[in-house]
């Protein structure tokens, strides 16, 4: 399971909660959806998308870490913000966005 695999199932917002919360971890995904496991999908219809296409299977959560950063960047959240977060330097941050092909944090703030 991909980071984007879990955007496309539960939304960004819920796939970056689970991602935090439970990197690397195995889950398995039940037949059927349980409080367990809408909790970890955030909503209904994302534990639903979770059983369509798990059901029975034990997955693991990437940590989804370049992909995250990634998002915050996108989202508006500035570098020394989004390295806070994520627990890494501004440094890492900047590379990370650039191999991304994104602006960089100044390039962006004068566009807008």
């Amino acid at each position: 399971m991909t980071p984007n695999d879990l955007e496309r199932m539960l939304g960004a917002d819920a796939a970056m909660r689970l991602m935090a919360r439970r990197a690397g971890q195995v889950i398995y995904v039940p037949k059927v959806v349980t409080a367990l496991l809408l909790d970890m999908a955030g909503s209904q219809a994302g534990a639903d998308q979770m059983v369509a296409d798990h059901a029975g299977d034990r997955v693991i959560i990437p940590s989804g870490r370049k992909w995250r950063m990634i998002h915050l960047i996108k989202s508006g959240m500035s570098t020394r913000d989004t390295a806070l977060t994520m627990g890494v330097t501004e440094r890492a941050v900047r590379q990370i966005v650039s191999q991304a092909g994104l602006q960089p944090e100044t390039d962006r703030a004068d566009a807008a």
